[in-house]
């Protein structure tokens, strides 16, 4: 999680965060707690980040991702993160609906997300070929997807009647 790692330099900051998040986290949206940090850090933050992910995927995940010709991505998390992950395993040719980051005089200002897990059917145009989804959040999407690889260390009870839904470890 983006924001849980942009934190644990800020130390107060993040001391803040779990102790709220782990009891209110349904009220606050995580990213509202990188509210007023400067541009430029969030920036590196971001670079930090997409490394940091590389090194922590799934193998097959990634291959077969790179594999695909027309990726079409939508996200819950924020356009520039995604970027630069992309970017970071040389996917450069991809169409990206997410969530931005706004900034105000160089600082960061949060808002509500318009691309959430219940909102992300509502910006496709046909029912998707392959999904790659962490998410159970993803559910109106992993329902109508031709094939859905669901990258989790276990599949959801609801999903495992599911035939299109295929479990890949998150680590391995």
């Amino acid at each position: 999680d983006f924001v849980e790692f942009v934190l644990k330099k800020k130390h107060l900051r993040y001391i803040i965060y779990k102790f709220l998040s782990n009891r209110y986290i349904k009220l606050l949206e995580p990213h509202y707690f990188l509210f007023l940090l400067n541009r430029a850090y969030i920036e590196k933050m971001t670079e930090d980040y997409s490394v940091y992910l590389k090194f922590h995927i799934n193998n097959f995940v990634l291959e077969s991702f790179t594999a695909e010709k027309n990726k079409f991505i939508i996200s819950a998390g924020f356009e520039d993160i995604i970027s630069a992950f992309l970017k970071s395993i040389n996917i450069n040719n991809f169409e990206l609906i997410s969530n931005k980051f706004d900034y105000r005089f160089n600082l960061f200002i949060p808002k509500k997300r318009v691309v959430t897990g219940a909102t992300k059917i509502n910006f496709i145009k046909e029912d998707p070929e392959i999904l790659y989804t962490d998410s159970l959040d993803d559910i109106n999407l992993i329902l109508v997807s031709k094939k859905c690889f669901y990258i989790s260390n276990e599949l959801p009870n609801i999903l495992k009647k599911n035939k299109n839904v295929i479990l890949l470890n998150k680590t391995s």
